[in-house]
């Protein structure tokens, strides 16, 4: 659920305090005769410590299986909630700083109203069940972070020797594909993974069917992840996942003696025959202090393309977050002409973007910008099966409908059909400057080039 927060503009004291000291301060709300709190950067997970500093933990729910990421990312936000001055909310930035974002009905957190014994409890996420969790935001929204805080006399930071913790458990489950079955012959497994309707559920007396987040997608295995209150996990013996294609629904239950807490694990591989069996090969509940091995677990695909909207998150995480090596497999047509195009890399970008063959059509970009196209610069990136319908792209130099400005790219089967490229240098109908971009089984038909 997103929520209008004002955007406050406020200055930082070197100590880590907001002040508040002239009349910008009076048109941002603030009171300018009293300090604003800030928050400090707080611990998540029984992290370990180092050289007596505490390292802050990965979380489980990051967007870039390439890096460290601490657990919030920039645009979280959190409640903060005072047993006597009331609730407010903090916006977390690019910067590893809290800004304070209050919402309706909400105030500012002062020094001077902050009583002596007074408690903070900081909350991140949602405490309720997510019944979508199939976006990046919602998976992320989903993973409940709750804990206490206490006030040092400059910024609320974690209550002496404790961290926030993650209340929910994080189900993981692994489908794979049987090994030998003749049922996967001339089957490809990718595809279908990504044809079929996948939930998982919970453990009411009424289950309640969750779109979980698609995290892996290769030919080993598709991994689906969904973050549940510990009170909602199905019990061993019941049914935690169904995959539903071609008219038929197969079920699989789990079986474990494990204690299932909060702020743990669940991990299950299930053999998949396409046919008849979605068998439990391994289970494991472990105690939640980092994240697994991303970047192995998640090679190649990052994230699954389905929507307009999707693309355009895939692009926001490129272009904002930096996560230039992020990953994706497009699986299904998508129509961009509702909204003029922002090419995925403004900087760079040196992932992978496999369209599977599908069409991407009415994309449109008007600009006075150099390096324009669905992707505007791109460093030794894979483009794969991308085709390009009914284009209108204008901008400077470097212009192309699929790439603006190509550095050491590889290119395969990649198309553009019909539109217009309008550019003032290096305009072309596919690649606008290619620098030692490797095009590969690539075509352009009825496409105008204005350079």
């Amino acid at each position: 659920m997103k929520k209008n927060f004002k955007t406050i503009a406020l200055a930082i004291a070197t100590i880590g305090v907001l002040t508040a000291c002239d009349s910008s301060s009076e048109e941002s709300g603030i009171s300018p005769d009293k300090t604003p709190v800030t928050v400090g950067n707080l611990a998540v997970g029984n992290q370990p410590t180092r050289s007596g500093v505490q390292q802050v933990t990965k979380t489980r729910a990051i967007a870039d299986w390439t890096s460290e990421y601490e657990a919030f990312l920039p645009g979280d936000l959190l409640k903060v909630v005072g047993s006597v001055s009331g609730t407010t909310t903090y916006q977390y930035r690019a910067d590893a700083t809290w800004v304070a974002a209050p919402g309706e009905g909400e105030g500012f957190l002062y020094k001077e109203n902050i009583a002596p014994t007074e408690q903070f409890t900081a909350q991140r996420g949602s405490a309720n069940l997510m019944a979508d969790q199939s976006s990046l935001a919602g998976y992320r929204e989903a993973d409940y972070i709750e804990g206490n805080l206490m006030f040092n006399g400059t910024q609320l930071v974690n209550e002496t020797g404790t961290q926030l913790q993650h209340q929910h458990v994080d189900v993981v489950i692994h489908v794979t594909p049987t090994p030998n079955s003749i049922n996967w012959e001339g089957v490809d497994f990718v595809a279908h993974m990504a044809a079929a309707t996948v939930r998982i559920y919970t453990g009411d007396a009424t289950p309640e069917e969750i779109a979980p987040y698609v995290a892996t997608l290769t030919p080993q295995a598709a991994t689906y992840r969904a973050v549940i209150p510990v009170e909602q996990v199905p019990a061993s013996d019941s049914q935690i996942i169904s995959i539903q294609i071609d008219n038929r629904t197969l079920v699989g239950k789990y079986t474990t003696t494990a204690t299932i807490e909060a702020g743990k694990r669940l991990v299950i591989t299930m053999d998949y025959d396409n046919k008849h069996l979605l068998t439990v090969t391994n289970i494991t509940v472990d105690a939640w202090t980092a994240a697994p091995g991303y970047e192995a677990e998640y090679s190649p695909y990052n994230m699954i393309v389905r929507t307009a909207d999707d693309l355009r998150a895939f692009a926001k995480l490129v272009n904002e977050d930096g996560l230039t090596k992020l990953t994706a497999i497009q699986v299904a047509p998508i129509d961009l002409s509702a909204k003029e195009w922002l090419p995925i890399g403004t900087t760079s970008f040196a992932g992978i973007y496999n369209g599977g063959g599908h069409a991407i059509s009415g994309l449109v970009i008007n600009t006075e910008n150099d390096n324009q196209g669905l992707f505007g610069k791109t460093d030794n990136a894979k483009l794969i099966g991308i085709n390009l319908k009914n284009v209108s792209v204008k901008g400077a130099s470097n212009i192309g409908a699929l790439v603006g400005h190509a550095n050491g790219t590889i290119i395969t089967n990649c198309n553009v059909e019909g539109g217009s490229i309008t550019g003032t240098s290096n305009t072309n109908a596919l690649v606008g400057l290619n620098e030692a971009a490797i095009l590969t089984n690539c075509n352009e038909a009825g496409v105008i080039v204005n350079n």
